[in-house]
């Protein structure tokens, strides 16, 4: 999936991802993303009218995650508490199309990166829906600590399911060389 867009603004980026403002008019790929078959047991998707708010909004930021060299769109994240007071950032969603390349381990590093280093947050944290072991193991092996369950939190076709939420805060988080 490659884009029509003209250099929107980057946020951060590393030798082989960008992460940029999402454009509206990449808002229908994000979109199938989300309802991929990988992806959809894990999340409830937005519409292009929630993602639409979320790109206006002036404390999320929706980010779309780029492959540098081949200019192909290879996920989304969702930033929220931009203008919190307590300088806590949540990574709201966060799917990479393609799994099993260290796409979403670069994009955490990133992500932590801009949390604590441009923006100068003191946490950062996020939840996975239980049975999410490849997300689960994700937070765990970039340094999140595990904080607590939210049980039966969020409702799904097949019943409700519990959230466990991770954070990270600004002493524990190691600058790495992405």
């Amino acid at each position: 999936m490659t884009s029509n867009f003209a250099n929107p603004e980057i946020l951060i980026e590393s030798e082989r991802l960008k992460l940029v403002s999402t454009q509206k008019n990449d808002v229908y790929k994000i979109m199938s993303m989300e309802t991929h078959s990988d992806n959809k047991p894990y999340l409830t998707p937005y519409s292009y009218q929630r993602h639409g708010q979320v790109i206006n909004n002036e404390d999320e930021l929706h980010v779309s995650i780029w492959h540098a060299k081949d200019n192909e769109l290879l996920g989304f994240a969702i930033l929220a508490g931009l203008s919190n007071p307590n300088q806590v950032l949540e990574c709201r969603r966060i799917v990479i199309n393609k799994k099993g390349q260290g796409f979403g381990h670069e994009t955490i590093q990133l992500l932590k990166k801009y949390c604590f280093e441009e923006l100068k947050y003191h946490k950062f944290w996020l939840d996975a829906l239980e049975g999410n072991q490849r997300a689960i193991h994700l937070y765990e092996v970039e340094g999140f600590k595990k904080e607590g369950i939210l049980r039966e939190h969020v409702k799904k076709e097949t019943g409700h399911h519990s959230l466990i939420l991770f954070s990270m805060l600004a002493s524990e988080y190691t600058p790495t060389s992405v």
